[in-house]
């Protein structure tokens, strides 16, 4: 193919990767290894957590975040967030 034929193609390949014709295929799929997985934790600054909540609370936490667009363990990262900044700048309690 030449370039010309890849720069008409692109809107349409972007729009299947977009909707997701492309890309969901298990034959596509790759598990991370261990060392990506930490070196990924690691550039972003971010720490495995195992956490017991009730079924209850996190059935409402994956309500209200697909009502807000995203998936619940951001949230609860947002919220955990939010409740720390908001602690930090309490004043002290003697």
């Amino acid at each position: 193919m030449s370039n010309k034929s890849q720069d008409t193609m692109t809107p349409d390949l972007d729009l299947q990767w977009e909707t997701g014709a492309l890309g969901q295929d298990e034959e596509f799929a790759k598990v991370s290894s261990q060392s990506t997985d930490q070196s990924i934790n690691e550039a972003l600054g971010l720490e495995l957590v195992s956490i017991r909540l009730e079924k209850e609370l996190t059935e409402d936490l994956k309500k209200i975040a697909e009502q807000n667009g995203i998936s619940y363990q951001p949230l609860i990262r947002q919220a955990i967030t939010r409740f720390i900044e908001a602690e930090k700048k309490r004043p002290e309690q003697a």
